[in-house]
């Protein structure tokens, strides 16, 4: 049974992660990561109330009761009204 060595670990991440690289892959990756990320937030600004307002299907107070009422979430420190869920969305 043959264990890594530690400095050849190190290298390889090394090489890995800060290795010389084309520029255009890192281009492409980062235009294909907003396409995707562009095409998520327009799936779901289309049903953004239903999930994420009061008015949906399942309100703040609900979720609470639940999930663990400890949970830090962002709907917490929101207000969860249809409008103001639109203007995140917007924003």
């Amino acid at each position: 049974m043959s264990f890594i060595d530690l400095k050849s670990l190190q290298i390889a991440w090394n090489r890995f992660f800060h290795g010389a690289t084309a520029t255009w892959s890192s281009g492409l990756f980062r235009i294909s990561l907003g396409l995707v990320l562009l095409v998520n937030l327009t799936v779901f600004s289309v049903d953004a109330q239903m999930w994420y307002s009061d008015a949906g299907t399942l309100s703040y107070f609900e979720s609470r009761l639940i999930v663990d009422t400890n949970t830090v979430t962002l709907f917490g420190w929101f207000e969860n009204t249809p409008g103001k869920v639109r203007a995140y969305f917007c924003v």
